[in-house]
């Protein structure tokens, strides 16, 4: 997306830098799960064992909540939390929603991390803000415990709240198992 615009004839040759920083502040509670199972809604089931599709534990590690899941580190440090997801077969499953307050009128960053947990039917993920698709469907790899960022940007308009939700396209029951971390949305400082 285009932050800003400008136009310019310049006579001779220019060069021109443009620079934006995004703000320290992640707008996401939890977006790294080390609260544990708080601070989100999903159309899941929270469980301690993933042996149903349509299933999620937040844990650090895959294997120790489904014996043919692989045994990955979360995104950040290796020994965190993340949310574990046994794939629903059931279109338009919500896997992770929250509403964040935001300022109308001002971009936002926002980002997660994804990994195959097996390597079989990765996820597709759409993410959506306010009902609007936030980018095209995200593909997980099928290599497990590969942490791939999904990153974009997204304008606010007149909105004051987000309502982010994070949705599985994959309705495969075999496979479409995966992890998420590092959930954040950040405004953009111009």
């Amino acid at each position: 997306a285009v932050l800003s615009s400008v136009n310019v004839s310049p006579t001779i040759s220019t060069t021109y830098t443009v620079s934006s920083s995004v703000n320290n502040l992640n707008l996401v509670t939890n977006g790294n799960f080390e609260q544990g199972n708080t601070s989100f809604t999903s159309d899941y089931l929270s469980a301690a064992n993933l042996g149903p599709a349509g299933t999620y534990a937040i844990v650090s590690n895959p294997n120790s909540v489904h014996g043919g899941f692989a045994a990955c580190g979360d995104n950040t440090t290796g020994s965190g939390k993340m949310m574990v997801v046994n794939g629903n077969p059931v279109a338009n499953s919500k896997v992770w929603c929250t509403t964040v307050n935001v300022k109308s009128n001002k971009y936002y960053s926002f980002s997660t991390a994804v990994t195959s947990v097996v390597n079989v039917s990765p996820a597709r993920l759409q993410f959506t803000i306010n009902g609007n698709n936030l980018g095209n469907q995200f593909v997980a790899t099928n290599t497990n415990c590969d942490w791939k960022q999904f990153s974009e940007t997204w304008y606010s308009d007149f909105a004051t709240t987000a309502n982010i939700c994070i949705t599985n396209q994959n309705i495969d029951g075999g496979g479409n198992d995966f992890a998420i971390d590092d959930i954040s949305l950040q405004e953009i400082i111009p």
